[in-house]
């Protein structure tokens, strides 16, 4: 909710409308896990969440549109875990870790490969291209702070390590081993990649 002022209490009607979308969006990553998201039915997201089928496309126009609110909350969780990390290493490293931790947390059942999959193809309608992703802006610092600091691998400037090293975090974690040890040791060694 944005208003001119930080003090300003959400109305009764904006409370409503706050507790109607956390409840279809709980709903519908019941429903996403149970039985996939492509097979997941709007109608059965609706009646878990005790609305209408207006009410869910009145908050999300898709079901995409609620991987999208659940990509923003972990990239947030995750940049969050990792910015006050003093170094570009620990940073980067810690990226890694969180994001394990947080696939573990919300299930390897695809879920999280969904969402992955989501991130790099968003719809078209969700108004994402001026839109700077969390993950992209702390990662990208985290390389700039490397360069600046002589880590930065040659042949790097700190965007294009940034694209190189995202893209091969999340087409990894798109096709990831059931294993998290595994899948943890393989990113951490794609870290090594960019940083001296």
């Amino acid at each position: 909710m944005r208003s001119d002022s930080p003090w300003r209490r959400a109305d009764a009607r904006e409370q409503k409308s706050f507790a109607t979308r956390r409840r279809i969006y709980e709903a519908a990553l019941e429903e996403f896990r149970s039985e996939g998201v492509d097979a997941a039915s709007i109608a059965r997201i609706a009646l878990r969440a005790g609305v209408s089928r207006p009410s869910f496309y009145f908050h999300f126009p898709t079901k995409r549109h609620v991987l999208l609110e659940l990509q923003w909350v972990l990239e947030n969780e995750v940049v969050g875990r990792i910015s006050a990390l003093a170094t570009p290493r620990e940073a980067l490293h810690g990226f890694v870790d969180a994001l394990v931790e947080v696939e573990d947390r919300v299930g390897r059942s695809g879920l999280f490969q969904e969402v992955v999959k989501n991130r790099a193809r968003p719809p078209e309608d969700a108004g994402l291209e001026e839109m700077p992703m969390p993950s992209v802006q702390e990662v990208q610092r985290r390389f700039e702070q490397a360069e600046a600091a002589g880590q930065l691998r040659a042949g790097f400037d700190p965007e294009r390590a940034t694209r190189l090293f995202l893209t091969g975090v999340f087409g990894y974690l798109i096709a990831a081993p059931a294993d998290a040890e595994e899948e943890r040791a393989d990113l951490h060694a794609l870290v090594g990649l960019y940083l001296a």
